[in-house]
């Protein structure tokens, strides 16, 4: 029985058409590396921009945000300032000359410029906001209920309002939101549901 031969390919038949893979240019390689860089050394936790920088706080495994870290929007290039000890669970603002606040769950508000850490206050507060900027106070609310006024300067202790917590159990706030301004007063909240006003001018008054 002949062997049954292979179909010699046609000639005059259009060959079947392979997709193109995607190329990509080396000069976008290169940006799209630059934009996606690793520019910490842990979870890096963005909070704000001022000056033509994107700021950062640099948060290792377990949450401790051990640096402020600066990147310059047109060049990418990364400016770090070292804390002098690391804050826990760590939320932070920027004002608009670059001047960095920030507030650990252990207690402790910090102010950083771009070169390096200008004052630490301890408070004793477990837990607080995020610390909100207006001429040239730092303010922050209490998971106890009180508002505090800090000196952005020079770091020091300016009023504080009384504690304003809920009777019963659970009565300090796990999520405690920053204060806001308008027309010369702070605005807070306070975990037993009351909203207050004081004069933004006068913290030892409070």
């Amino acid at each position: 029985m002949p062997r049954a031969r292979r179909a010699s390919p046609c000639s005059t038949c259009p060959r079947p058409i392979r997709p193109a893979s995607p190329r990509r240019s080396p000069k976008s390689t290169r940006r799209a590396a630059r934009s996606a860089g690793r520019y910490g050394r842990g979870r890096l936790q963005p909070f704000g921009t001022a000056r033509g920088a994107l700021c950062l706080l640099d948060n290792d495994p377990t949450t401790h945000a051990g640096a402020v870290v600066r990147i310059d929007l047109s060049t990418r290039s990364v400016h770090r300032v070292q804390l002098s000890a690391p804050l826990y669970d760590a939320q932070a603002t920027v004002e608009p000359d670059g001047t960095v606040y920030a507030f650990g769950t252990q207690g402790a508000v910090v102010a950083v410029d771009t070169n390096k850490e200008l004052w630490r206050l301890e408070t004793g507060a477990a837990s607080a906001s995020a610390p909100a900027f207006l001429d040239g106070r730092v303010y922050l609310t209490v998971s106890d209920g009180r508002l505090l006024a800090v000196d952005a300067a020079k770091g020091r202790l300016l009023g504080q309002t009384r504690a304003r917590m809920a009777s019963g159990q659970g009565t300090v706030s796990a999520a405690v939101p920053a204060p806001v301004f308008s027309g010369g007063r702070v605005y807070a909240s306070a975990p037993d549901g009351t909203v207050f006003a004081v004069d933004a001018r006068n913290p030892a008054g409070w």
